[in-house]
């Protein structure tokens, strides 16, 4: 562990739809090479939505729409990620803005692979424990839309 800070960290990361339904996972060194979702830290200043925006662009390239709020969570030093601390991570769903294919994903250096895959598909690899519950409740919203 290289550093834990004071408080908990403020992130934000989520599910990135495309228009057949399938789900944007990434796989990052940072996450021990598990599938995980893009996202990041919110900056001083910066709302947690348009944190979440701008953390999709950098490490995506993905503009998105239909930006919604989904659920609040503690990642407590988990040790599947490089640098184990406290996140309270806000997830979202989105989905990719018009006419952006699914193709045009620009991976920044924090991941090396990306998926496209449904949530079933999803639930078949191994992922960071804090997606599953994220999968959980898109499958609840799901069912209830």
């Amino acid at each position: 562990m290289t550093s834990t800070f004071q408080y908990p960290l403020t992130t934000v990361g989520g599910l990135i739809i495309a228009p057949d339904g399938t789900i944007l996972f990434v796989r990052s060194e940072k996450w021990s090479h598990l599938y995980t979702l893009p996202g990041g830290k919110v900056e001083v200043g910066e709302s947690r939505e348009k944190a979440f925006e701008r953390e999709i662009m950098e490490e995506t390239g993905l503009p998105l729409k239909n930006i919604q709020f989904a659920i609040c969570q503690d990642s407590i030093f988990n040790n599947e990620y490089h640098n184990p601390n406290h996140f309270v991570m806000h997830d979202y769903i989105a989905e990719l803005a018009d006419g952006v294919s699914k193709d045009a994903v620009s991976l920044n250096d924090e991941a090396y692979e990306y998926h496209w895959m449904t949530v079933d598909e999803a639930r078949t690899k191994k992922l960071n424990r804090e997606v599953y519950k994220l999968l959980d409740w898109y499958d609840d919203y799901r069912k209830n839309r």
